[in-house]
């Protein structure tokens, strides 16, 4: 799977804001038409006060649940902290870990 970046993500939180009101009406919720052979969780931590950010992705293989992958990096934040707009923040650590993961790429 390859993961595009679908915008810029170095901007200010006025553009967050506008960007992601703008994306709003581009959601769509639908079921799957297969089931997947592969699922991938994420996540992200880090120290309050701290610039750093943790991504960490683990891909699993379904229906067993085996572990096929982990991938971490860090990388230094450039978004604030708002309630609302945490993907600003943290989905650029997500994305590199998951292109750097190999597993169904």
């Amino acid at each position: 799977m390859k993961i595009k970046n679908p915008h810029d993500w170095n901007i200010t939180p006025r553009e967050a804001r506008e960007l992601q009101n703008s994306l709003r009406d581009r959601l769509k919720f639908q079921a799957l038409k297969k089931t997947p052979r592969l699922v991938a969780g994420a996540d992200i931590s880090y120290n309050r006060g701290d610039d750093l950010l943790f991504a960490g992705v683990a891909v699993l293989r379904v229906p067993e649940m085996e572990i096929v992958e982990t991938k971490t990096v860090c990388e230094r934040v450039s978004f604030p902290y708002i309630p609302g707009y945490l993907s600003f923040r943290e989905i650029p650590p997500l994305f590199q870990a998951r292109r750097e993961a190999t597993t169904a790429s």
